[in-house]
C-alpha cells in the first residue's frame, strides 16, 4: 500500500510541465500545512496529493519525512480544513485542488495552474485568476451558517453531548436527525448496534455540497443487527440526493427482513469504501445493497454471506439509469431463495428502456459456493454477473468471474436486452450444475463482447448466443480455453491493470468512463475485505432450504498460509497466480 501511494503521488507529479524553486511561493493563509508550521512543496502537496486520492495511515507520509511526528496528525488536520482546500470550490477537495496547491507551492504563475486539468462543471471557479482571488482572501470558509460538523462516538452522550469532538452524540440516528442537506456526520471507531445506528432519513444535499455520513476511520465502523427487522428497516437506505456514505461495515443477521442491507432509492449519491455482509435466512429477494436509483455512485465496495441478487439494481418497473459500480468484491456463500440468483444483477423494465446505461468496472465475482446441487422445484443461481430482462446499455470492463458457480454462464450479458458490453474481462472456473454452461451468454444482436478471456473448467461453449439462429464467432482480440491466463501479457485477451474510471466521478463527469493510468492492484482495502470475509457466517438451522449445507468462510483468497510470491494470500496474490501469472513486487509488497 505505502508503495502504491508513492507511485500514485509520482502519477500526480507527472502533470507539472517542470519543477521550479519552491521559494518564489509567497504566503498566504491558506491551510497548505499539513504540520500546522512551515509549508514545503515536497511535504505538504505530496501528502496533500495522497490525502486527496484517499491514501489513509501510515502510507500517507511514508518516505515525505520520516523525522516529522507532526505528519502523523496530518490526516486530521487536513479534513478539519478540507471545505477550505477546495480551491475549485466543486464542494470537494479532490486531486484537482491537490495538483493546483502543488504548482503554487512550487512557483508556478497563475496562468499555469490549471494547465491539463479537467475542473468539474459545477465548480464555482474554474478560471486561475477565480482561483487567485480565492487564496488571497485566505482560503475561507464556506460560512458557518452554511454547514456543520457533528461527530457520533460509542461512548457519546445524546442528553449531554453537542456533537463537536470533545463532546460526541452516541447513536447514529440521533447524529442524522441533527443534519440539515449540506452537513456533515463523522463516526468514530466502534461497534453500533440495533436500529438506533441505522443510516436513515439523511437530508439531500446538493451538486456543490453533499450531505455526508463518514466513517472517521475507512471500515473500522461496524453498524451491526441480530434481532428481526421489519421490511422498510434497512441498515442503509438513502431515498434523497447528494448524499455520500463512506467507510462502514455493515453486518446484519437473523432476519427475512429487509430484502436487502442497503436501499439506495435516491440519485447522485456515493457509497464508497464499505462492505456488506448478510447471515441467517433470508426472503425471496434478499440481498446486500440494492440501487433503485439513478446517476449513483458504488465504488470500493465488498459484499459477502447470503443472498438472492446480492448486488442489484433496476426491477420490472424501474426506472434506473447511469449509475456507476467502481471496483466491488463479491462472494455468494449461501440461500434459500427459490427465484433465479446473481452475484451482481441489472434487472431491466419490463417494458422499454427504463433500465439503462450502466458501467460495471473492475467487478470481482469470486470464490463462491455452489447454491444448486440439490436443490428442487427452484431455479439456479443463473450466472456470476447478469443483465436481466430489458435492460440496455449494460457495460461490463474489466470484469473478473473467477473459481465462481453458475449454473448457465459466468457473464450474462443480456436477456432481451440490447447494446450490452463485455470488454477486457475474464471468465475463468465458472462451475456449473446446469449442462448448457458457458463463458458468456447473451440473447440478442447488438451485443459487443472482445477482448475477453474464457476458460479453465470445461464449458459447453465459451461465447453463446441463446438465439439458435444467431452465429456466435470467437470474439475479436479474446484468448478462449486453454489451461493458464496471464494477466500481465493476454495478448489476445483481457489484461486486467489498471484501473477503469477516475475514483469518485459520477456518470458524465471528467474521466468517469476513461481506463486510467491508476494500477488496479494491490486491490483498494483487500486485508480489511478478507477480514469481514473470514468471519464465520454458518448455515442456519433449521436450514430452510438453504444451500450448500456448510460454509467454509476460510477458503478461496481468504484462507489461510502464504501465497506462492511468499507472504501471506491477498486478494491480489490470489487473483493473479491462479490466473498462472506470478505476483510482481509492485502487487504484492
Amino acid at each position: 500500500m505505502i508503495r502504491r501511494s508513492i507511485v500514485r503521488t509520482t502519477v500526480l507529479l507527472t502533470v507539472l510541465f517542470a519543477l521550479v524553486p519552491s521559494s518564489n511561493a509567497q504566503p498566504s493563509a491558506c491551510p497548505f500545512t499539513v504540520t500546522g508550521t512551515s509549508r514545503s512543496a515536497t511535504i505538504d502537496a505530496v501528502v496533500l496529493a495522497r490525502y486527496a486520492l484517499r491514501v489513509t495511515g501510515p502510507a500517507l507520509y511514508a518516505g515525505v519525512a520520516p523525522n516529522t511526528p507532526a505528519l502523523a496528525n496530518a490526516a486530521t488536520l487536513i479534513a478539519a480544513n478540507a471545505d477550505r482546500l477546495d480551491l475549485d470550490g466543486d464542494g470537494a477537495f479532490t486531486p484537482t485542488d491537490a495538483i493546483i496547491i502543488l504548482r503554487y507551492l512550487v512557483g508556478f504563475t497563475e496562468d499555469r495552474w490549471l494547465g491539463g486539468l479537467l475542473v468539474a462543471s459545477n465548480a464555482k471557479r474554474k478560471l486561475p485568476s477565480e482561483i487567485r482571488d480565492y487564496m488571497n482572501a485566505g482560503c475561507p470558509a464556506p460560512p458557518a451558517s452554511s454547514f456543520a460538523t457533528y461527530f457520533v462516538a460509542t461512548d457519546g452522550n445524546n442528553t449531554l453531548g453537542d456533537g463537536t469532538l470533545a463532546k460526541p452524540w452516541k447513536t447514529i440516528s440521533f447524529g442524522i436527525g441533527k443534519l440539515t442537506g449540506g452537513d456533515t456526520l463523522v463516526v468514530k471507531p466502534g461497534t453500533y448496534v440495533g436500529l438506533e445506528n441505522f443510516i436513515m432519513n439523511v437530508p439531500s444535499g446538493t451538486a456543490a455540497r453533499p450531505t455526508r455520513v463518514f466513517a472517521q476511520q475507512p471500515m473500522e465502523v461496524r453498524i451491526q443487527s441480530n434481532s428481526s427487522l421489519n421490511y422498510y428497516d434497512n441498515q442503509l437506505q438513502v431515498s434523497g440526493n447528494y448524499v455520500d456514505v463512506d467507510g462502514f461495515i455493515f453486518d446484519m443477521a437473523g432476519t427475512l427482513s429487509p430484502p436487502h442491507i442497503a436501499d439506495i432509492e435516491g440519485n447522485f449519491n456515493k457509497i464508497t469504501r464499505s462492505i456488506f455482509k448478510r447471515s441467517g435466512n433470508i426472503d425471496a429477494y434478499g440481498g446486500w445493497l440494492y440501487v433503485g436509483g439513478s446517476d449513483n455512485l458504488i465504488e470500493d465496495v465488498a459484499g459477502v454471506g447470503a443472498c438472492r441478487y446480492c448486488f442489484g439494481q433496476g426491477g420490472p418497473y424501474a426506472l434506473t439509469k447511469r449509475n456507476i459500480w467502481r471496483r466491488i468484491v463479491g462472494r455468494f456463500d449461501y440461500s434459500n431463495a427459490s427465484l433465479p440468483k446473481m452475484t451482481m444483477n441489472t434487472y431491466g423494465n419490463y417494458v422499454g428502456d427504463g433500465v439503462s446505461s450502466h458501467l460495471h468496472q473492475n467487478v470481482i465475482a469470486i470464490d463462491g459456493n455452489d447454491v444448486d446441487t440439490g436443490r428442487v422445484n427452484a431455479e439456479f443461481k443463473y450466472a456470476s454477473f447478469g443483465a436481466g430482462k430489458a435492460s440496455t446499455n449494460v457495460t461490463y470492463y474489466g470484469a473478473i468471474a473467477l473459481n465462481d458457480h453458475a449454473a448457465y454462464a459466468g457473464i450474462y450479458a443480456s436477456v432481451n436486452g440490447s447494446d450490452n458490453k463485455v470488454v477486457n474481462s475474464i471468465v475463468w472456473d465458472v462451475r456449473g450444475s446446469s449442462t448448457a454452461k458457458n463463458g458468456i451468454q447473451f440473447d440478442q444482436a447488438g451485443t459487443v463482447i472482445e477482448r475477453v478471456t474464457i476458460g479453465g473448467v470445461r464449458l459447453s461453449n465459451y461465447v453463446k448466443s441463446a438465439d439458435p439462429g444467431e452465429l456466435t464467432p470467437p470474439p475479436p482480440n479474446s484468448a478462449l480455453g486453454g489451461t493458464h491466463a496471464n494477466l500481465l501479457s493476454n495478448a489476445p485477451g483481457a489484461v486486467v491493470l489498471k484501473q477503469y474510471g477516475v475514483s469518485g466521478t459520477r456518470w458524465g463527469e471528467p474521466g468517469y468512463d476513461q481506463l486510467t493510468n491508476i494500477d488496479l492492484w494491490p486491490w483498494p482495502y483487500q486485508d480489511k475485505i478478507k477480514a469481514v470475509f473470514r468471519e464465520t457466517n454458518d448455515v442456519p438451522s433449521p436450514r430452510l432450504n438453504n444451500l450448500p449445507t456448510t460454509n467454509n468462510t476460510k477458503r478461496g483468497f481468504a484462507a489461510d498460509g502464504n501465497g506462492l510470491y511468499g507472504g501471506p494470500i491477498t486478494l491480489t496474490s490470489y487473483i493473479w497466480e491462479y490466473l498462472g501469472t506470478p505476483c510482481p513486487p509492485s502487487a504484492c509488497p
